[in-house]
């Protein structure tokens, strides 16, 4: 997938290829630009147990304000705080920098509501690294309007 079709597969609806995690073939590994929309969509769910097919032991988030966090049971509760953050909260991806064949960098335009009834809107740039077997090794986002979340 070139960098535009990888734009456009994101931004549509959040659309993904038919290849799945899930489905992949062991042997064979996944693209980045492969697995990109198939992680934005899980995302976008907000349901953690969506996400938990995308890390292990050994991934690492860096999410601000929080510090990094190292393991998908930590990764995931941390995902759950922040969706219990918003009644509505959704993401578009603007434009993809393949930096490898397992690594990207993303721009998001992000939007939604927080519990209380304020708007949000920030942009984001992220860093995310897959493994061979398609597991997020590195995902890291630089938001930014940070000053937005310590006024929840």
């Amino acid at each position: 997938m070139v960098p535009s079709e990888l734009n456009s597969a994101c931004s549509r609806n959040l659309v993904a290829p038919a290849l799945s995690v899930e489905t992949a073939n062991p042997g064979v590994a996944a693209t980045a630009a492969e697995l990109l929309p198939l992680f934005m969509r899980d995302l976008s769910s907000l349901q953690t147990e969506n996400l938990a097919k995308w890390f292990d032991a050994e991934s690492k988030l860096c999410l601000p304000p929080c510090v990094p966090t190292v393991g998908q049971r930590r990764i995931l509760t941390v995902f759950g705080l922040i969706f219990r953050r918003y009644s509505e909260l959704s993401w578009s991806v603007r434009a993809v920098y393949p930096v490898g064949e397992r690594k990207l960098i993303y721009e998001t335009d992000s939007w939604g509501t927080f519990a209380d009834g304020r708007p949000y809107k920030n942009d984001i740039l992220t860093v995310i690294e897959f493994t061979p077997s398609g597991k997020i090794r590195l995902l890291s986002d630089y938001f930014k309007d940070t000053a937005i979340f310590g006024k929840t």
